[in-house]
């Protein structure tokens, strides 16, 4: 039995793992079936317990992985009614339809009544507006309320929560006003990413300035991955 093989069983779990609720029993099974491998490991067919233990162990990682942070440091903790302060780097600027922007953020404090605590993971900012003055790389400050990503409840929807979860984002907010981000100056950590962010907005302007808008759409959308401006119809 090669490395490859087990590799592969571990990838095809992960790829089984959005399909699958991550129960109390599948939880357990990696343990169980480790068990049962090390008692049996030298019969017929201990093998398969190994390639399941491996399948298992990618479902179960997957899912810990996407399920919400404990951490009282984490900016989750920090989700409610109250409007808060919020600083952080940004990590990604993607613009959407109807003119408006989201804004990935790598939060850094956060707090009230000019008490800002230290904290850590992302927040996903949707602007309704352009934010032409906000780039990747940059430290800023705006103030908001913060919430945690829901689904409505509708039969068969997709799963929002979960794609952000995929991304490290737990902590969801908005704003109307571009004029309400504060730029706070120099850049802080993640150049490599952010380069390529910036570049990435810098390409998505070019193409917005070459060409019209119902084909500016659709190139940024298979080149570059940005889907907001593309219509129902195309």
């Amino acid at each position: 039995m090669g490395l490859t093989w087990l590799l592969l069983t571990y990838a095809a779990g992960l790829g089984c793992a959005p399909c699958l609720e991550f129960t109390r029993p599948l939880a357990t099974l990696p343990w169980l079936a480790a068990l049962l491998w090390f008692a049996c490991r030298r019969r017929r067919g201990a093998s398969l317990l190994l390639f399941l233990f491996f399948w298992s162990l990618g479902v179960a990682f997957f899912h810990l992985a996407i399920s919400p942070p404990r951490d009282p440091g984490h900016i989750r903790s920090f989700a409610g009614n109250q409007p808060l302060t919020v600083e952080g780097t940004v990590v990604a600027v993607a613009d959407r339809a109807f003119g408006r922007t989201l804004i990935d953020l790598e939060t850094r404090r956060a707090g009230t009544n000019g008490i800002l605590a230290p904290v850590r993971g992302r927040i996903r900012l949707y602007l309704e507006e352009e934010a032409a003055g906000v780039h990747p790389g940059e430290a800023i400050r705006f103030r908001s309320r913060l919430r945690t990503p829901r689904t409505f409840g509708t039969p068969g929807e997709f799963d929002y929560p979960r794609q952000l979860a995929r991304q490290g984002i737990f902590v969801v907010t908005s704003l109307k006003k571009a004029r309400e981000i504060v730029p706070l100056g120099g850049a802080l950590g993640h150049r490599s990413f952010t380069s390529i962010e910036g570049w990435r907005r810098q390409l998505a302007r070019g193409i917005d300035n070459q060409l019209p808008p119902p084909s500016a759409a659709l190139v940024k959308a298979l080149i570059i991955g940005e889907k907001g401006d593309v219509t129902p119809q195309q």
